[in-house]
Parts: structure tokens; sequence; C-alpha cells
């Protein structure tokens, strides 16, 4: 008989011993990735919060308002800038004087005046200013320039030159003068003392009930406005002008103290360490970020279950290359279990990511990157099991017995 030999065995298709071996590479670099995935979730476990944390944090008051100075500074003895211009009109009245001089004056009153001047703020015009001016002389210049102008009072002395103004109370012989009508000491290059002290006592009184300056942050302070090369407090010819260039003082809520002066602002740290503008020193060290528990716990959830499931894919792998009949149901169940699995990675990893980056401006374009990798490299691979093992010759080859199959 002239014939032919049909054989009952089919072949397998190449594109299952493809998506075989595939599944146990992909499964066998899933097992690793997920391992350092499910530490890394572990990780992050320990950055977390409460719930009632993170609302309490969400709902944390803003540092307080910094505590703005008066318009105008008024030293407890001097007299308002108002005050002085009537008196200094008054005394120009008696005696036509320069308006350096006037400087110098000004100076003087705005420290002292009502030591000066000792008439009450409602008495006070400039007709009875002169009026209370007894006398007007000129005197030689202790530094051999031109006369000085004294004008004797009814409180005492006044004497006025180009470089200061100086009161004698009564027959008193020492002076009261606006510290030499100088910005600086007597060697020219720091802030006057008097200045310094006067602005120390400014801050501090303007600093909130409790929140005052400690030592370390006087001290700072004190030695920022001692640098010959400050700048906080411009050129003043009184105790009085320096304390009034004080504009603000803001404390925050980690013991920091922010001044804010006409030359400048300075925060200065609990432990008194000084930085230029307004912030909260020990706020600018680097502190861990945070992540809400139920988002952490999710994380876990997922790398355990990826990990399962990479464990399951490598089982897939292996039947599908036995030619088993079971092998397509186990790879359709892998793939729908994986995509509903990317979707809880997909929101997972954004939530982590975005609690992680929550102090970086585009926080949310980080989280949501992080978030498509995850999702769609977790993913790519279940779709294509879904298509490949709905193929008729995947299907009718693994529908026939598996004596009729050939490896």
């Amino acid at each position: 008989m002239s014939g032919y030999y049909e054989s009952s065995r089919v072949s397998r298709p190449g594109i299952l011993t493809a998506v075989g071996v595939g599944s146990i590479i992909i499964a066998s670099v899933s097992l690793i990735v997920d391992c350092g995935g499910l530490t890394f979730a572990n990780l992050v476990s320990r950055l977390t919060i409460g719930a009632g944390q993170a609302s309490a944090l969400s709902s944390a008051p803003l540092p307080p308002a910094p505590v703005a100075a008066n318009a105008e500074y008024v030293a407890a003895d001097g007299f308002s800038s108002e005050q002085r211009k009537i008196v200094i009109a008054g005394l120009v009245q008696a005696r036509a004087i320069s308006d350096v001089r006037q400087r110098q004056v000004d100076g003087l009153l705005a420290d002292v005046g009502q030591q000066v001047i000792q008439l009450s703020a409602d008495h006070l015009t400039a007709d009875r200013v002169a009026a209370y001016v007894t006398e007007v002389r000129s005197i030689p210049s202790g530094s051999g320039g031109t006369a000085d102008d004294l004008f004797i009072l009814g409180s005492g002395r006044l004497q006025v030159s180009d470089e200061s103004a100086v009161f004698f109370a009564g027959d008193s012989p020492s002076g009261i003068r606006s510290h030499g009508g100088s910005y600086t000491d007597s060697s020219g290059t720091h802030l006057a003392s008097g200045q310094i002290a006067a602005v120390v006592n400014r801050v501090q009184s303007l600093c909130a009930k409790g929140q005052g300056m400690t030592d370390p942050q006087l001290k700072s302070l004190e030695a920022e406005l001692e640098s010959p090369s400050q700048t906080l407090i411009v050129p003043s010819l009184s105790v009085a002008e320096a304390a009034a260039q004080v504009q603000t003082v803001q404390a925050f809520g980690d013991g920091t103290i922010a001044v804010t002066m006409n030359g400048g602002s300075m925060s200065f740290g609990p432990t008194g360490q000084a930085i230029p503008g307004v912030m909260a020193i020990s706020l600018t060290r680097w502190t861990p970020p945070v992540v809400a528990r139920r988002d952490s716990s999710l994380l876990v959830l997922d790398a355990v279950l990826s990990l399962a499931a990479a464990g399951y894919l490598l089982a897939c792998g292996i039947v599908l290359l036995r030619n088993s009949a079971a092998s397509r149901w186990m790879m359709l169940g892998y793939a729908i279990g994986k995509i509903l699995l990317g979707v809880l990675s997909g929101y997972s990893i954004y939530q982590v990511a975005l609690g992680l980056s929550a102090r970086l401006p585009d926080s949310e374009s980080i989280a949501f990157a992080w978030m498509m990798i995850v999702g769609v490299s977790g993913v790519v691979f279940p779709v294509v099991l879904l298509i490949v093992m709905n193929l008729r010759l995947v299907r009718e080859f693994l529908g026939t017995p598996t004596v009729a199959r050939i490896f």
C-alpha cells in the first residue's frame, strides 16, 4: 500500500515557547526587584505619621505675624519729630543757627528733649520755647573752628557746634550729649555703644511676651551691630534715631527671632547663629519627609502582592513549557490579577512619592511621573499575555490532549 504517515502529534507554537521563557526571565527579575521594593516599602513605613498627625500638620498654625514697630519711636525723655521741629523753630527765633547745628540739636532732643526744654506738650510752642531762652551768646570752639552757640535756658545750658550738641542741666559741669553727635564710637569704626544698647533693648521690647531673645541671640545681635561692616543701622545722630530704625521683630516656632531694620534683615537661631534675611533657621536644616501611614501600608501591601505575583508567574512559565492545558488559565489569571495590582501600585507609589517630595515645588509632577513609570511597566506584560493566550493557535494547541503534543 502506497500511502503516507500522518502524525497525531502537534508542534508547540514558537510564540508559546517565547512566552514561557519570557515569563521565567521576567519572574526571576521581578523577584529581585520586588524584594528591593519590599525593603524600600519598609523604610518608607518608618517615615509614616498617623492620620491624626497628618491633620495636625496640615492645620498647624502659621508663624506669628511680625510685630511692627510704631511709625515713630520716641525715647523715654525724648521729643517726637513734630515736637523737635517746634523746639528748633523757637531756638532759631532766639538765634539763627545753621542746618548742620540744627541736626545736632535734633539728635539731642530725640534723646533727652524733655530734660532740655521742660515744657509740657500742651504748652510747647515756638514762642514759648523762644521765651524759655534767657540768654544767647557765642563761645570759643574747643576745636578752634567757628564759635559755638550757647543758649541759656530755664533748665540749664545748651551748647551747639557743628560736631555736637551738649546740654548741661542747671549748674552741672557734666554735659548730656547726643553721643558726640556721632554715629560711631570714639574710634570712628564701630556703631556707638549707646546706640547698640538702644537697638538691642528696642528689639527685645518688641518681642512677643514669653518669646524674647535668649542670651546667645542677644550676644549675636550685639556682635552684628558692633561689626565695622554692619549695615543694619544707617548713620544717625542720636540713640533714639538709631533705635527707631527697628521696623519689625518676628518670633518663629523653632525659637528663631527675625529682625528687620532700615538697613536690612537678620535672623538669629535658638543657639545664636545669625543668617541674613527672615527665616526659621532650624527649619532650614534637612528634616526627613513624612508619609501618611495609610499610604505606606498600601505600598507594603503592593510589594508583598507583587512578590507573590512574581513567584506565581515563575510557576506559570514552567507549567506552560510543560504544555499543560491549565497553563492558559493560569496565565490569564495572572494577567488579570497583575493589571488590577498595577492600579494599586500606581496609586500607592503616587501617594508615597507625593509625600517624599512634598517640599519640592513640582512634587505633583514627580509623583505623577513615578506613577506612570511603575503603573505602565507593571501592566505591559500582562496585557501581552491576555492577547497571546487568546490567539486561536494557542487555544487549539493547549486544547489538544497532552499525549498528542510534542515538546
